[in-house]
């Protein structure tokens, strides 16, 4: 499955998405991609099919196969011992976490003050998640911008993320990427959070966040017994930028990992494996043997 990212003026809404897709096919089917990106324009985000390039849309592949298939998501991120509870929230946006104000607790437990967090000097409330305007403007002016915005910075070292809240899936922490504040008050996220659901301040290293990809690989590679025909790998433009110079190793760490094994794959706007996630590394491994021995 492959979507549009979001842009300044939309949403993704992989969310909505992969939910309809799974009311179609049931639980029961792995859904595997990513959305489209725009190296952080945030203008326009495209998808392509058949020789045809679309907007605001939707391209899927079914794939049915007696071959083993191996899928992996990985973030390099392990929790703290500092948690909330989402008493009110609505789609993309929590209004009360332990009962207070979203912001004022958010604030309380990262042990930050409000204006270090979503200063009020850069009025990005008005002009958007992530503006436009405003990467524009600090690319021309070879800002890193990492240090320019405190969101950006926290949501790449210290992000939020959900244990896993979806009763067909067990045992992951999903990422979830703080875009904004509203009014001072609000927070507002790339991905749907449950109210009635703990979010859990999570943290990592750079030689943590680095291994993300080679360990997607590694863990899709034992599902297929190591023989391999080749691999899909999506992960986060943002995670791209969170590492920098150190990328490339990123990349030659899971080269090394699939060896001969032929690879296509892309940064994206979100990270698909049943469900959208962020600051994220999928993989899935298409392997040579059967997953039913005959006889």
């Amino acid at each position: 499955m492959l979507t549009t990212g979001f842009t300044v003026t939309k949403r993704g809404n992989e969310d909505d998405i992969i939910e309809g897709i799974i009311d179609v096919i049931g639980h029961g089917v792995p859904i595997v991609g990513s959305s489209s990106g725009d190296d952080f324009n945030l203008k326009k985000t495209y998808t392509f099919c058949n020789g045809k390039i679309y907007d605001n849309s939707v391209v899927c592949a079914v794939i049915s196969s007696n071959l083993k298939i191996g899928y992996q998501v990985k973030h390099g991120y392990i929790p703290t011992e500092k948690s909330m509870f989402v008493n009110k929230a609505k789609d993309y946006i929590i209004h009360e976490l332990d009962k207070k104000i979203a912001f004022d607790r958010y604030s309380e437990v990262l042990g930050k003050k409000k204006e270090e967090i979503w200063p009020t000097s850069m009025k990005l409330q008005q002009l958007g998640p992530i503006s436009s305007a405003f990467m524009s403007f600090a690319k021309k002016l070879g800002v890193d911008v990492m240090k320019l915005s405190p969101i950006i910075e926290i949501n790449c070292n210290m992000p939020l993320a959900l244990c896993e809240y979806k009763p067909y899936l067990k045992g992951r922490f999903w990422i979830k990427g703080l875009d904004s504040v509203i009014d001072n008050k609000y927070l507002r996220f790339t991905e749907k959070v449950p109210q009635g659901t703990a979010l859990y301040l999570m943290k990592t290293s750079k030689e943590r966040s680095l291994k993300a990809v080679q360990e997607s690989v590694k863990e899709g590679l034992k599902t297929v017994e190591k023989n391999a025909s080749f691999a899909l790998v999506f992960d986060c433009a943002l995670h791209r930028w969170f590492l920098g110079k150190y990328a490339k190793r990123s990349v030659n760490l899971m080269k090394n990992t699939l060896k001969d094994v032929p690879f296509i794959g892309m940064y994206s706007y979100g990270e698909i494996l049943d469900g959208k996630h962020t600051l994220s590394v999928v993989s899935m491994i298409v392997g040579q043997k059967l997953a039913v021995s005959k006889g």
